[in-house]
Order: structure tokens, then C-alpha cells, then sequence
């Protein structure tokens, strides 16, 4: 995630079939999935704070280079949505990302540039911790648009 609207939404519609009784449940742990290299939300979610602005994003992952400047609050609702789902906020390198995108090229047919790679990392490494078990069902959202028209999309990063 960059701001994180996106997971924000899907914390709210679970929220919102549980409150009409049409979602029988917890719902599903919402893990938001930063680069390393621009982590507000994740520093945020580790520190037990509030979001406060990136000073300097240093990743190769542009669409989620999302310092939060003058809009803290758009990660603040991410983050609330990720806690009362029982989830997490991590923040993954661009050798991550990259290592995720080659392996679902290879593996599943699937070609995303580097910022879409986070969720496949984020995914690998909370796999690897035991934080998501073999037998869990994970649902990993992998859009993201970091390239201007004339460039092809890579894995080889």
C-alpha cells in the first residue's frame, strides 16, 4: 500500500456486511504490505503510534513512494482497519519485491512491476514467520501503476 485506500475500503465492507448481519465472523486479517524505503503505516502499526509523514522515500517501488505529506490521515484510516481486523502493517525491501515478482512470473504466469510485488512479498514473508498458516486462504491484491505507457513492465529488477 501507498495510502492505503484501497484496503481501507475492504476493512469497511467486511465491517459494514458484519453490521448487517450479512457477514457471519471476524472477517479477514488485513495486512498492509509498504516498501521499506517509504513505510509510514508500518512504522506506524510497529511503534503503536499514529501515521506521521516519511521524511524521504528511498525505493525503486514508485507507486507505493507514498510519503503521506499533508494527508496523514488517509494512512491512519489504513492503519485502524488493519488493527481491528487482527492484522499487520509490515514493510518489505525492493530485493523482496523483486525475488516475489520473479517468483510469480515463474510460477504462476503472472507479470507485475515492483510495487504490485509487495503483497506476493509481504505474503512470503509472513508465511516464512508463521503469521499466515500453510492452510490459511490469502487473498493478495496485486495492483499497482508506477511506469509511463512506453515502457514495458519487468520482473527483472
Amino acid at each position: 500500500v501507498g495510502a492505503g485506500p484501497l484496503l481501507a475500503a475492504i476493512g469497511k465492507a467486511f465491517a459494514e456486511l458484519r453490521a448487517a448481519g450479512r457477514w457471519v465472523g471476524s472477517g479477514p486479517r488485513l495486512f498492509a504490505v509498504q516498501a521499506a524505503g517509504c513505510a509510514p503505516i508500518a512504522r506506524a502499526f510497529r511503534e503503536g503510534a499514529p501515521v506521521r509523514a516519511w521524511a524521504r522515500p528511498d525505493t525503486a517501488a514508485g507507486a507505493l513512494a507514498d510519503p503521506l505529506a499533508g494527508y496523514v490521515a488517509d494512512g491512519d484510516r489504513t492503519l485502524a482497519a488493519v488493527r481491528a481486523s487482527g492484522g499487520a502493517a509490515i514493510a518489505v525491501g525492493d530485493d523482496e519485491m523483486a525475488r516475489a515478482a520473479r517468483k510469480l512470473a515463474a510460477n504462476d504466469g503472472i507479470t507485475v512491476e515492483l510495487s504490485a510485488a509487495a503483497a506476493a512479498a509481504g505474503w512470503l514473508r509472513l508465511r516464512e514467520q508463521g503469521r499466515i498458516a500453510a492452510d490459511d486462504v490469502a487473498v493478495l491484491v496485486l495492483t499497482a501503476a508506477d511506469r509511463r505507457a512506453d515502457q514495458p513492465v519487468t520482473t527483472a529488477t
